[in-house]
């Protein structure tokens, strides 16, 4: 998948960042062909969707024309993780492996780019986070972990209010039987296994069972770390804020973001948001340039406050 032609502009660079159960979760270095001088360039760290089920950092189809345009016109870096997927790990295994994943990027990412280019650094100060859908909610997640080294968070259509519909409610037409993860989860050979991409999207229909029959939480977790509006309500910051959302998004609906925005306003007025609202449906921006009208006023925002 690494061929496609959206990452013909850049060298590729895999590397491990943590091994769990002797399983190797992968972070992949995107540095632009175009540099080649040696120096610190900023970073743009990118969280793959997949309704935190399936997914890879890899997956072509996910990135989206504007992270490449965006990365090329400023030498940016990106770096994409992968990271622990539903129902084989849960929530808090995904919030572990942000930790250290993040850990990893501060500590060793240098290292890694070292070993790999001619003199070319990652910029420390200067990192954005961005991601679509689930990875929308990591880059929140991240965000507000890290919302000073954090510069900016670019967040596309996130799963981010996950104790409301579609994530608690019984659908009346579920798209995917409720004993469908209960019967791979007594079926696997090896219990302790842990799966961290997904790159077929073979395993979709996961997110589908546990949010059409109510049991999403129940798979997910409900520790107060992994809620968003709760760590905001508690006083948690973000630095400036991009969400982009589908007016006609019927898998994420746009009322989360419509109210994260609104939170953020009341608890935290002093945050900088940009909410750019838009016709469409989930994974509406894939094909946009970073010109689009329903991107550039959010992009410019947001990378101002990245680069300064």
């Amino acid at each position: 998948m690494s061929s496609s032609p959206k990452f013909e502009p850049f060298n590729i660079i895999s590397a491990t960042y943590k091994t769990v159960s002797q399983h190797d979760i992968a972070a992949n270095v995107l540095v632009p062909k175009s540099i080649t001088s040696p120096g610190k360039y900023p970073v743009v760290i990118r969280f793959h969707g997949g309704g935190f089920t399936s997914g890879s950092s890899l997956f072509p189809d996910w990135f989206p024309k504007w992270q490449a345009e965006l990365a090329l016109k400023h030498n940016a870096i990106i770096v994409l993780p992968n990271y622990r997927l539903l129902p084989d790990s849960s929530g808090m295994d995904i919030m572990e492996d942000i930790d250290d994943f993040w850990g990893w990027v501060t500590s060793k990412l240098a290292d890694t780019l070292r070993d790999s280019t001619n003199g070319i650094e990652p910029d420390l100060s200067k990192m954005m986070t961005a991601g679509e859908s689930a990875g929308g909610y990591l880059s929140v997640q991240l965000a507000l972990n890290q919302p000073h080294a954090v510069k900016a968070c670019i967040s596309e259509f996130p799963c981010i209010d996950l104790k409301t519909a579609p994530y608690t409610e019984q659908r009346s037409d579920p798209r995917a039987p409720a004993s469908l993860v209960r019967e791979y989860l007594a079926n696997k050979e090896d219990q302790s296994s842990v799966v961290s991409s997904d790159i077929a999207i073979s395993r979709f229909l996961f997110a589908f069972s546990m949010m059409d029959n109510s049991q999403f939480l129940e798979f997910f977790g409900t520790d107060e770390k992994l809620f968003p509006f709760e760590r905001v309500s508690r006083g948690a910051k973000i630095p400036p804020l991009f969400i982009i959302h589908g007016l006609d998004d019927d898998i994420v609906p746009v009322d989360g973001s419509r109210d994260f925005t609104a939170l953020l306003q009341e608890k935290q007025p002093a945050t900088e948001v940009h909410l750019s609202l838009a016709p469409g449906g989930h994974g509406l921006h894939e094909s946009w340039s970073q010109d689009h009208d329903a991107m550039k006023g959010g992009l410019a925002f947001a990378t101002r406050a990245w680069l300064g």
